[in-house]
């Protein structure tokens, strides 16, 4: 195989893989991108914030009353891919009415685990004025994006490795 083949297939791949970004909130729905909770004299709410296709289509954002929530809690994905659990925890808000609506998602389960820990430490200390969390974009990039170009990367220069001697 050329290098000119072997460049077809990694700007398919990559072509795909942002068609696929772009597709999936488009037919799913928008993906969370943050949480912020404040507190003022009249009104105590978390408002959930979303975005489509990545933020080009527009981002939205929704209040959840406090007094609807009652815990955060972080899940992760007790599926299996190829003998192991899939990369994917999210943070539940738990409501009052049993209801659990998910805020944020992560790749690792401690950065959830650390997302609905500093939501409980807000929610039991009333004199907290106000909490943000932000999505974590860089963890995605890493596992989806860097490893997969890293790895034909090198796979790419073995083979110019090979073909030299």
């Amino acid at each position: 195989m050329n290098n000119k083949a072997i460049l077809w297939i990694v700007t398919v791949a990559a072509v795909a893989m942002v068609a696929a970004a772009f597709l999936l909130t488009a037919v799913f729905g928008p993906s969370d991108n943050g949480l912020r909770c404040a507190r003022t004299p009249g009104l105590a709410s978390c408002q959930v914030r979303q975005t489509r296709l990545l933020g080009i289509s527009g981002n939205s954002s929704f209040l959840i009353p406090e007094a609807n929530i009652r815990e955060a809690k972080a899940a992760c994905a007790t599926t299996k891919v190829g003998g192991r659990a899939a990369p994917s925890c999210n943070v539940y808000l738990s409501m009052v009415s049993g209801q659990e609506y998910p805020v944020l998602s992560y790749q690792l389960q401690s950065q959830a685990a650390v997302a609905a820990k500093k939501l409980n430490d807000y929610f039991e200390d009333r004199s907290a004025r106000s909490v943000e969390i932000k999505e974590d974009l860089v963890t995605p990039v890493l596992l989806s994006g860097a490893a997969p170009v890293l790895f034909a990367a090198v796979l790419f220069g073995l083979r110019k490795w090979r073909l030299s001697d």
